[in-house]
């Protein structure tokens, strides 16, 4: 399909040279172009001849402004302005500062007009439009959110899903540039889809989402309604979402970005530092929603990528991902999980650089998200998925079928003391005496982990500088990884209300009588029960069991405490109001 371009009028104001103000008698140009768009603009066009530039404002300001750079197209020495996709509607002004070939100051002022994007609806009308995510960029070729510019990532597979009749829109991170962290892409996407329409003026009320890597997590992060905060949620009401397809997603991390050559290969930043296992981001992510994440119940599915090793293993991982942090049985069924025989990035075309690449990654074969046929199994699942039909089911394996993780899990663990503080002075975690490695250093939490952990019981053994020694048990499953945290005093594991919400995912109804289960709940005094710290009626029914009524009053993320003279522990839960029952096959 056709997608349907707005317009975007830019009108070049004034040129001033040395500070002196050069008024041009040029007659302005109108650029023609969407939020997500970029345009250049030549000398032709008024425009001085700036061969770098030193500062930009934007007014009215914005979180992420217009993005302005050099670039040289035919004529040397001209401007690149990219809108960010979800840059509101509305009017603005950009100064732009810089200097010339011979180092003079140099300034120039757009006004810009910026109109929201607009799609056409799908040929197949059951299909709502799919938005393209891609991951971490070392390096953008194109920061424009335009369908052109997904193939650096997706190759041909806009393409392909517009020929079946899938409308497809591209929400490009480059535009955002690398300071950007996980959280703010999520909200940069949250704004770009609640602010989606179609050619009619009508909203776009439902998409699906495709994500390689890193876009996974700004998935999770959206749906989420993560915050820069460590601990802070603030889930959209309604995400819009139909379905998600994780294409490698580093779900847990990814080994390659706690490499100690990757700060020396790649940027360091947030999302480098957020993508390291055991980092406070990906804790969060792993455990928002009654010590989990349901994916908000959206239809999901993960594929992963086999073709790599790690220290030898050979089809362990994509060369960046791990299988057992790629795998979606956090949230889904073993079924969810696809495997097939690719890498993170397609490193087989020949080219010096891919040979470079596959070398590093010990990881040679097509890329998992490059799609440059119908044949590629990671098409013939997403086409399969987004139409509803089975035939996904029978490309690639899933966890159970795996020679890998069949045997091996992964594991996060972290710990709280009685009054349900989080332990940030962890010094070591073993399991049956072998030890966890660290995470990063967090702000809020000790994480431990283990990405390659046979399936068995575990005696585990803890130290901590201000909780002294502490042990407990665990069960490690097959197949994709755990989040596992180990509390002292009352420990609430589970929520569930009488009534249901007829909602997808894990939710808990107003107004309706709760089931509080976990332990420690007797053989203390003063046991309650408090939504966002007011009390609730409740009844201590045994050690690992307490009633409580929730009012008709409470919606959304709510924070439930169990506090008695043991200790307290909180529990996020996701409440909304009862409603008939709703089925989603699997």
């Amino acid at each position: 399909m056709k997608r349907v371009f707005r317009t975007c009028s830019i009108v070049f104001l004034a040129v001033c040279f040395d500070g002196a103000l050069a008024a041009q008698a040029i007659a302005p140009r109108v650029f023609r172009a969407m939020a997500g768009e970029s345009r250049t603009a030549t000398l032709r066009d008024g425009i001085p001849s700036m061969a770098a530039i030193t500062s930009t404002r934007t007014t009215p300001p914005l979180e992420f402004p217009i993005r302005v750079e050099t670039a040289s197209v035919r004529e040397p020495l001209t401007l690149r302005l990219v809108l960010p996709p979800a840059t509101p509607a509305g009017d603005y002004t950009i100064e732009i500062t810089g200097r010339d070939a011979e180092g003079r100051s140099i300034s120039t002022t757009l006004q810009m007009t910026v109109e929201g994007v607009t799609l056409s609806r799908p040929v197949v009308l059951s299909s709502p439009p799919v938005i393209l995510l891609n991951g971490f960029q070392l390096s953008c070729s194109d920061t424009a959110s335009t369908l052109a510019a997904s193939a650096d990532t997706f190759d041909q597979l806009a393409t392909l899903l517009l020929a079946d009749g899938v409308e497809v829109a591209y929400f490009n991170n480059c535009a955002y540039g690398s300071d950007a962290s996980i959280e703010q892409l999520a909200g940069q996407l949250n704004n770009y889809i609640a602010a989606l329409k179609y050619t009619d003026g009508a909203p776009v009320d439902q998409v699906d989402l495709v994500a390689h890597s890193m876009g996974g997590l700004i998935v999770r992060a959206y749906l989420s309604g993560k915050q820069s905060s460590p601990g802070a949620f603030s889930p959209p009401e309604n995400p819009k979402v139909r379905k998600a397809i994780f294409l490698a997603t580093p779900h847990f991390g990814s080994y390659q970005a706690d490499n100690p050559f990757a700060e020396i290969l790649f940027t360091a930043g947030s999302q480098l530092n957020e993508m390291k296992p055991g980092s406070q981001f990906l804790w969060d992510l792993a455990t928002w929603n009654q010590l989990g994440d349901d994916l908000r119940g959206v239809d999901s599915l993960a594929v992963a990528g086999d073709a790599g090793a790690i220290d030898g293993s050979l089809n362990s991982s994509d060369g960046v991902v791990s299988l057992t942090s790629a795998s979606l049985l956090f949230a889904e069924p073993d079924l969810r999980t696809r495997i097939v025989p690719y890498c993170h990035i397609q490193t087989n075309s020949g080219s010096p650089i891919e040979t470079t690449e596959s070398s590093y990654l010990d990881c040679t074969g097509p890329g998992i998200a490059y799609i440059d046929t119908p044949s590629h199994q990671s098409y013939e699942i997403i086409s399969s998925f987004l139409a509803d039909n089975s035939a996904w089911q029978a490309v690639g394996h899933p966890p159970s079928q795996d020679k890998y993780l069949d045997q091996y899990g992964g594991l996060f663990v972290a710990a709280e003391n009685a009054q349900g503080q989080y332990l940030d002075d962890v010094a070591s975690v073993e399991l049956n005496a072998t030890a966890l490695a660290s995470g990063p250093p967090n702000p809020v939490t000790s994480v431990y982990y283990d990405d390659r952990l046979p399936a068995g019981s575990y005696s585990v053994s803890m130290v901590s500088s201000s909780a002294g020694n502490l042990s407990g048990s665990e069960i490690s499953g097959s197949g994709g990884y755990r989040a596992v945290l180990f509390k002292e005093g009352p420990h609430i594991l589970r929520v569930q209300s009488r009534l249901g919400t007829g909602l997808p995912g894990l939710t808990v109804a107003s107004g309706s009588a709760l089931t509080v289960r976990g332990i420690g709940f007797s053989g203390s005094t003063g046991t309650s029960v408090l939504a966002n710290g007011v009390l609730l009626s409740s009844q201590v029914v045994s050690d690992n069991e307490i009633t409580a009524i929730l009012p008709a009053t409470y919606l959304g993320l709510v924070s439930l405490t169990v506090s008695n003279s043991n200790g307290k522990d909180t529990l996020n839960i996701v409440v909304a109001p009862p409603g008939p029952p709703r089925r989603r096959d699997r």
